[in-house]
């Protein structure tokens, strides 16, 4: 009774494990965050919120509902409370060494698209929607791991999702006042927008910045 019971509880852990590998963030083309390669890609991030470590051998990840074994893991372990950043490049590599990567074999589409994280066994653990995700903007869980799905305009990977979040990923049109046309004389010129983030502007021309 005592090894039946000792069996029971390390299948219920280890189950209880495989329920909490997230997908704690991902993105679809990120120019500031490179791979081993120097190529700009889409990645993932995956987040093990459990106690104990995982090992991902035989795990997939796949975006086709239809084919959920798409991509699968080879034997890498997800420590509790790790990170793993994964890209998402369709180069298919594998190799688990220093200054290596994981790349899946499929990309994530800009425009919309869900992915699917699933166990050896086949089994749905974790999965996102078909939300477009711009350039340099991640789409990720706030907080880390349990939390509603947000936008993030500096992405975190490999890291907690601890930068300032947005619940849409455009912010709404900026309205100006007065139009613009030829003027004769001083105006004062009003920025309004009805979202809540802030407006940076410049006056001689060039990009602004969060520090115009």
């Amino acid at each position: 009774m005592k090894k039946f019971q000792l069996l029971a509880f390390s299948v219920l852990t280890a189950m209880a494990a495989n329920a909490q590998i997230v997908i704690n963030e991902y993105c679809a083309n990120s120019t500031s965050f490179l791979d081993e390669y120097g190529d700009s890609n889409d990645w993932i991030e995956l987040l093990n919120t459990s106690s104990a470590d995982v090992n991902l051998e035989g795990w997939h990840l796949s975006d086709k509902a239809d084919n959920l074994t798409k991509w699968t893991f080879p034997a890498i372990t997800i420590k509790a409370g790790e990170y793993l950043k994964i890209f998402a490049s369709s180069k298919d590599l594998k190799e688990i060494a220093a200054g290596k990567f994981l790349h899946t074999n499929f990309n994530i589409s800009s425009d919309g698209e869900a992915f699917f994280l699933s166990d050896a066994s086949g089994k749905i653990i974790h999965q996102t929607d078909s939300i477009a995700v711009p350039n340099d903007v991640s789409r990720g869980l706030s907080p880390d791991g349990n939390g509603s799905w947000v936008f993030f305009a500096e992405p975190t990977p490999g890291a907690a999702n601890t930068t300032k979040t947005f619940a849409t990923a455009q912010t709404p049109q900026v309205r100006i006042s007065p139009e613009g046309g030829v003027k004769t004389s001083a105006v004062t010129i009003t920025l309004e927008t009805d979202g809540s983030s802030p407006i940076y502007y410049t006056l001689d021309c060039t990009v602004p910045t969060k520090n115009s």
